[in-house]
């Protein structure tokens, strides 16, 4: 019964002529993604340390300047893996409900140097 309601699933019918490499971009595309936060100076360091109390999460800081502001402003890069999403949004809301992010999708993510 779940076999014959799997074969009519979109889902299903969409990913089932997908060859090996195509698979792992696809699952490399949804594991990983990148948040770029800009958020001001009294507040960095609070974002700062709720991110890296998540698992999995890293990040760097950059200076920056408001683009039409011209206020000095913290950017910040975080990785993300995709299951701490929702967590990572839902707490940068909490932080500050008017900070400005961006969300992208990493297809891959190097330590350090470390290209292999």
């Amino acid at each position: 019964m779940i076999k014959e309601k799997l074969q009519n699933n979109i889902f299903v019918l969409a990913f089932k002529n997908l060859r090996w490499f195509e698979w792992v971009m696809f699952l490399a595309m949804i594991v990983i993604g990148a948040f770029y936060i800009v958020t001001d100076k009294k507040k960095c360091d609070i974002v700062k340390r709720y991110l890296l109390s998540i698992d999995g999460v890293g990040v760097t800081l950059m200076e920056a300047e408001g683009g039409y502001s011209n206020n000095d402003e913290v950017l910040l890069l975080a990785v993300v893996p995709s299951r701490s999403y929702f967590v990572v949004k839902d707490g940068l809301k909490e932080i500050d409900n008017k900070m400005f992010f961006l969300v992208c999708d990493s297809y891959e993510v190097s330590e350090k140097g470390d290209f292999s």
